[in-house]
């Protein structure tokens, strides 16, 4: 799962979304909510988040490709 503009989506769903619209995922970096973005749930007063979705994948960062 992955949080994208303060919604949690399924990976699964997103590649669905990105087939859809004929994209094709080149690369895609992930990292689990952990300890190192502590300071970014907390900056936002948002540690009851932080808690409940620790250890989830986020996308940090991706390359799609137009087919």
């Amino acid at each position: 799962m992955i949080e994208v503009e303060n919604y949690l989506y399924d990976i699964a769903f997103l590649d669905k979304i990105f087939s859809e619209l004929k994209w094709d995922v080149i690369s895609l970096y992930q990292k689990a909510i952990d300890n190192d973005v502590r300071h970014l749930f907390e900056k936002q007063n948002f540690t009851s988040a932080f808690s409940k979705y620790f250890g989830t994948p986020l996308i940090t960062g991706i390359h799609l490709k137009k087919k």
